[in-house]
């Protein structure tokens, strides 16, 4: 019997059962980062209840809605950065920018092309796959750095520990100058 909170086996993927309606279920998955709607009859194994599988948390991320009013509201407050919405994602994430406009203070400081990834997902309601990795380096992130909005933190870019983050704001002369001490 297929209810919810369910974790299912089917089509050679593995999920848990949001909601059961008619002849279908409302499926979570991990491995495409959002739901998908699949049939009854399409479910090849039951393996155990969400519940009894400690997955409380999980159940309560993956049933999380996600407003897109306020989405687009917070995309179109970075419009100036680029006509690109992954870059605009790419910017928020690396912002540690949520979409209420608050910041995320769990992020770590640098940003690895996984964690933009994985920020985008979750709070975006965006289903990137793992191969937009290169899609976003060679496109968001080499726009962001060219136009001096973020930095890296100088590791060599095979390092796993590799990542983005904001690039402080720089100092005007006056500033330099009256930090300059003259002898």
């Amino acid at each position: 019997m297929v209810a919810a909170g369910s974790v299912v086996e089917y089509i050679q993927r593995k999920g848990i059962v949001l909601s059961v309606k008619g002849g279908e279920c409302l499926i979570w998955t991990k491995d495409s980062y959002g739901r998908e709607t699949v049939e009854t009859a399409a479910i090849d194994k039951v393996t155990e209840t969400g519940y009894q599988a400690g997955l409380d948390k999980c159940m309560a991320e993956a049933s999380r809605q996600h407003d897109y009013m306020q989405i687009e509201k917070t995309l179109r407050k970075v419009s100036h950065i680029s006509p690109n919405r992954l870059t605009k994602l790419t910017y928020l994430a690396i912002a540690h920018i949520l979409p209420d406009g608050t910041k995320d203070a769990s992020c770590p400081e640098y940003m690895r092309i996984a964690d933009i990834l994985e920020f985008i997902n979750i709070n975006y309601g965006e289903s990137y796959k793992t191969g937009t990795r290169e899609t976003i380096r060679k496109t968001a992130v080499k726009e962001l750095l060219h136009k001096g909005m973020i930095c890296d933190n100088k590791l060599k870019k095979q390092s796993p520990k590799f990542g983005y983050k904001l690039q402080e704001p720089a100092k005007s002369n006056r500033e330099q100058d009256a930090a300059y001490k003259w002898n």
